[in-house]
């Protein structure tokens, strides 16, 4: 027979699992950064490249998500919305995940100019995560690329790799 005593002397030990679970997982996830997402980073490039801007493609996965515009200026940019892992200066030796932006420029090839053919404001900044949730694809394992006016979709979870319009439309499988 226990007494209600044994019962609280319990207690301070599980408060204490507790509270050193909870600091574990503050400090995981404080050095994980969350991938950007094509709804995120959608606004910002039509801001800095113009809703006329033509899309060469777009790869939105796990990692983030990579643009390759022709700009007003006729050149091609590239646009990386990325993960890194960095040092924390705060303390010695501690390397977390950073989100990072990486740009170049790059003169027009004659296939840029060919493939580059959708305006950056016909995109719909939710179609890649529906068309995921769609096919039941996870974000963490799967890419949408999008070429030649099509989002191409993939997961490492499924053998099969679909196609939709720009606009989510006509999705079917290859």
């Amino acid at each position: 027979m226990r007494s209600s005593l044994g019962r609280r002397r319990g207690r301070p030990l599980l408060a204490l699992l507790g509270v050193t679970v909870a600091a574990i997982a503050w400090v995981v996830f404080r050095n994980a950064a969350a991938p950007y997402t094509f709804a995120e980073t959608l606004p910002p490039m039509i801001h800095d490249f113009g809703k006329s801007a033509r899309v060469v493609s777009i790869s939105v996965d796990p990692q983030g998500v990579r643009y390759v515009v022709i700009g007003r200026d006729g050149r091609v940019h590239e646009r990386d919305y990325g993960l890194a892992e960095t040092d924390d200066p705060t303390q010695a030796g501690r390397v977390g995940i950073s989100r990072t932006v990486g740009n170049a420029v790059l003169a027009l090839s004659s296939v840029d100019a060919q493939l580059a053919r959708t305006p950056l404001s016909a995109f719909d900044s939710a179609v890649p995560a529906a068309l995921f949730a769609k096919l039941n694809f996870g974000s963490g394992d799967s890419t949408a690329t999008f070429t030649e006016g099509g989002w191409f979709l993939q997961s490492a979870a499924s053998a099969r790799e679909y196609e939709a319009r720009y606009n989510g439309g006509g999705l079917h499988g290859t």
